[in-house]
């Protein structure tokens, strides 16, 4: 089960690791999250608390995946 997650981790994909890709994309989302956060602070953005609740849930669930791959490298 762990070699096959540590085999996952190391697959090449568009010339970067798929644990690089996941944590670019855990930072991405949360910078995405801060920005529509603030932007509904501000009232720059229309949309409602529900989309940044669901980005933060997105941000969050790819960052646990993104830790628990991580540290299966050293298992």
């Amino acid at each position: 089960m762990i070699g096959g997650i540590q085999e996952f981790a190391y697959t090449m994909f568009l010339g970067l690791p798929v644990l690089s890709w996941m944590g670019m994309l855990t930072v991405a989302l949360l910078l995405i999250t801060a920005y529509v956060g603030y932007g509904l602070m501000k009232g720059w953005i229309r949309t409602t608390i529900k989309t940044h609740q669901m980005i933060a849930g997105a941000a969050i669930a790819i960052g646990i995946i993104h830790a628990i791959i991580s540290l299966s490298i050293y298992l």
